[in-house]
């Protein structure tokens, strides 16, 4: 009778230790999960970083753009200037009546092309805006991503807990088991030696 006992709970410490060996492998899958997530995470941070400096760069290519828009404003203050001392010039020269109709020729040509070089920077700057909202959109996306893998963080640092607290739920099971088969053995040895 004390032999079946014995034999039934070495069954149960095999089937204990074959549980923890199961529970080790699946912490060990976990922390290999775990260092993969890391790296994804470390991996999404260097993007931001990247898209940190292309928005930067965008932001420096514009005021750049709204210089060049200045000082072509200031040339155009400047040439309305030149015209109006143009126009009292014809006032006052009568006789270069011609010469001044040639050089407001001249200067209707430069103007046109002012305005077209304004309606190009424009447009390029309609491009940079298109760019820079495309930047953002990608940004709440990646944002999206980082929530949803922060979470997924958390679900795994919660099963790992739930893990070991099972672990230390076995663990207790084994030392009773331990206690009970030094019981057990003593017994059988106090009854072998009546």
């Amino acid at each position: 009778m004390n032999e079946k006992i014995l034999e039934q709970i070495l069954e149960e410490l095999k089937s204990v230790n074959k549980r923890i060996d199961s529970i080790e492998e699946e912490v060990k899958y976990t922390k290999e999960m775990q260092k993969l997530m890391q790296v994804q995470l470390a991996e999404t941070n260097e993007s931001q970083k990247l898209m940190q400096t292309q928005l930067t760069e965008t932001i420096e290519l514009q005021k750049l753009m709204q210089t060049q828009l200045t000082e072509t404003n200031e040339s155009q203050k400047l040439m309305q200037t030149q015209l109006t001392e143009t126009i009292e010039s014809q006032k006052l020269m009568q006789t270069q009546l011609t010469e001044t109709i040639e050089s407001q020729k001249l200067m209707q040509t430069q103007l046109t092309e002012t305005i077209e070089s304004q309606k190009l920077m424009q447009t390029q700057l309609t491009e940079t805006n298109q760019i820079v909202r495309a930047i953002r959109d990608r940004q709440d996306e990646t944002d999206a991503k980082l929530d949803a893998l922060s979470i997924d963080v958390h679900k795994l640092h919660g099963e790992l807990n739930f893990v070991k607290e099972e672990i230390s739920d076995i663990k207790a099971t084994v030392d009773f088991t331990y206690h009970k088969t030094s019981q057990n053995e003593l017994e059988i040895f106090k009854l072998k030696r009546d």
